[in-house]
């Protein structure tokens, strides 16, 4: 939880294909994240204001993945992000 808090030189994250939860607030109150990649489609809880950021950032997802993904970001802090399919 809290990985990347307030993190201040963190633009891009690449989230990897095996990864199945991100914790409370990983990249809360981050002013700086510009692009949101998702590379898997394992990902099944993410935790309360995950992506509670001010910034709109670029999300990409798998196709697949796509519907559910976006409303698990958007229900955890991300409704100002844009949303991609990759």
């Amino acid at each position: 939880a809290k990985a990347f808090k307030n993190a201040t030189n963190l633009k891009r994250v690449y989230v990897g294909k095996n990864v199945v939860k991100i914790k409370t607030k990983a990249f809360y109150n981050n002013k700086v994240i510009i692009k949101i990649v998702f590379k898997g489609n394992k990902l099944s809880k993410v935790g309360v204001k995950a992506f509670g950021s001010k910034k709109k950032a670029k999300v990409y997802i798998p196709k697949k993945v796509f519907t559910r993904y976006k409303k698990l970001i958007i229900k955890r802090g991300g409704k100002r992000f844009r949303y991609y399919i990759k």
